[in-house]
């Protein structure tokens, strides 16, 4: 895998790997990234987080249809695997179907 370009340090190249682990086996939980002593060197020592600090303008440019069913017409098929497969949702669980061509 090739490794992030300047300006990103060597460190966030090491996370970064970490966590882009084909197997999910390997890569780390959250619990075990926030140990690695690659993101204890760049923690802050104090971070303040307000609510007071949103962008309530930026929040209302998110637009979402009214019926949450429709927003997969409105989204790009997926690009998983090398069979056809059509995806079909219920109230509960997506179920997949396979496509016959």
């Amino acid at each position: 895998m090739a490794s992030l370009p300047f300006p990103y340090s060597k460190d966030l190249d090491h996370i970064v790997k970490l966590c882009l682990q084909v197997q999910p086996e390997k890569r780390p939980t959250c619990a075990e990234l926030l140990q690695k002593s690659q993101l204890l060197n760049h923690k802050p020592r104090e971070l303040h987080l307000t609510a007071d600090e949103t962008n309530p303008e930026l929040i209302g440019t998110i637009k979402c249809p009214r019926n949450l069913q429709m927003i997969t017409d409105r989204l790009p098929a997926s690009q998983y695997g090398s069979r056809n497969k059509a995806l079909m949702r219920n109230a509960s669980l997506p179920v997949i179907e396979e496509v016959v061509p």
